[in-house]
């Protein structure tokens, strides 16, 4: 059964301080700039990003990855800090100023997924302490530096993102029973895919949820995988062909 009952005064305190610790340990990276290690390659000599040219995100690799989501993004963002009488004055210059943007963006990102990892947590029914102590090992621990510090990796916060979301609508199928929570399952994980392909592990962590929750290994419960498999295979596929 699911571990949020209710939403305890001692839950939100937590839940905050959590979000508050990961912000300020995190906070340095807003006065980063890009490195020469891929940012060329995904961003700022991406012709598709810096043109806008959505279709050609969606259809074609980048360093033979194919994670058009945050890609698309990054377009977004391009275009937002575009400034053609700063690039025309001091071009080096106005090129390390666009890169706040997409760093704060970064930061952003990975605080929500460690806050998604808290609720994560109470799902699987630890109490408040031992779920934020989870979600801030999570959201602090230096294996997250290089995803958060790092522009090009946005597939990585962004996919998290999403997977963690897809886990949590999972369990609350599984704790309702409603059909909607199945179907907010997969639309996150269809964005979890186009954001980062290690998402294609998505249903054996469903699998390994409904162990956890002792559920019998059924011909529904393997029905309810056919789809994420499929959509794992796909995404499977398409970066073999990229490689």
């Amino acid at each position: 059964t699911s571990g949020l009952p209710g939403i305890s005064k001692m839950t939100w305190i937590v839940g905050l301080i959590v979000v508050l610790v990961t912000t300020i340990v995190f906070s340095g990276v807003t006065k980063l700039h890009w490195t020469n290690w891929d940012d060329d390659e995904y961003v700022y000599e991406n012709s598709m990003v810096m043109e806008g040219d959505y279709k050609a995100i969606f259809t074609e690799p980048v360093n033979n990855n194919y994670n058009p989501l945050p890609v698309a993004m990054f377009a977004w963002e391009w275009e937002l800090v575009k400034d053609p009488a700063a690039e025309a004055k001091d071009p080096t210059k106005a090129l390390e100023d666009k890169a706040r943007l997409f760093h704060i963006n970064n930061l952003w990102m990975h605080v929500l997924c460690t806050a998604l990892v808290f609720i994560l947590m109470l799902q699987m029914g630890l109490n408040p302490i031992w779920a934020g102590l989870a979600a801030l090992l999570f959201g602090i621990h230096p294996l997250r530096v290089e995803s958060v510090a790092w522009i090009t990796e946005r597939k990585d916060v962004m996919f998290g993102t999403f997977y963690v979301g897809a886990l949590i609508a999972y369990l609350r199928f599984l704790d309702t029973k409603k059909w909607l929570f199945y179907g907010i399952c997969m639309i996150l994980f269809a964005l979890s895919l186009l954001s980062k392909i290690q998402a294609v592990s998505l249903p054996l962590s469903m699998i390994a949820l409904d162990w956890y929750h002792s559920r019998k290994f059924n011909m529904p419960t393997i029905l309810e995988k056919v789809p994420f498999f499929i959509g794992s295979a796909i995404i499977g596929y398409i970066g073999v062909l990229f490689l």
